[in-house]
């Protein structure tokens, strides 16, 4: 973007006497990201007000290519495609018809506990599902109780990294259902 604001013709057409510094367009992007993520959350409960969301949520982890002159991204590898890429991750819930009820800008697509607790809890600040739906990288414990504790489901395959012995299960919600069960139930 600041390569781009160089361009005489851009930051003339954008109201500008001279090209921005640096540290303004820096200033006006971490301003706009405030102001972005309060129309984001505003348009979503406006959404959720008028149109039903669901009893399941889903949330995904998906990569953001960039163009490798962007000098804030770095190189990843995307498992799923077994590749690597050069951006930036996002962390995304989206409800029925595929309606995103809440993100999270991440520096790859591999998504932390941290990252996953925070989009979960912005999502359920708009809605409460019944289910919530993720891929085995959402084998959280953490994650699936304070889901259970919302009386919500997390459904997420077991995934047996780090350890030598896994146990014979699909889903540890099944185990974990029966820990919680005063405040759920299937």
């Amino acid at each position: 973007m600041a390569r781009e604001l160089h361009n005489e013709d851009v930051w003339r057409q954008c109201g500008s006497e001279s090209p921005p510094s640096r540290r303004t367009l820096s200033r006006f992007i971490t301003d706009f990201e405030l102001v972005a993520k309060d129309v984001f959350i505003e348009l979503v409960h406006e959404l959720a007000e008028q149109v039903p969301l669901g009893k399941l949520f889903r949330i995904d982890g998906t990569d953001i290519p960039v163009d490798q002159r962007d000098e804030d991204a770095d190189w990843n590898y995307d498992h799923a495609e077994d590749d690597y890429y050069y951006g930036y991750g996002c962390c995304v819930v989206t409800a029925a018809d595929n309606i995103p009820v809440a993100a999270a800008f991440t520096p790859a697509k591999k998504v932390d506990e941290e990252t996953a607790m925070r989009v979960t809890r912005d999502a359920l600040a708009v809605d409460t599902p019944r289910w919530f739906l993720g891929d085995s990288e959402f084998d959280m414990l953490g994650w699936h109780d304070w889901l259970l504790g919302q009386s919500v489901v997390p459904i997420a395959p077991y995934n047996p990294r780090n350890t030598d012995d896994p146990p014979d299960i699909e889903y540890r919600v099944e185990k974990r259902i029966k820990e919680h069960s005063d405040t759920v139930r299937l």
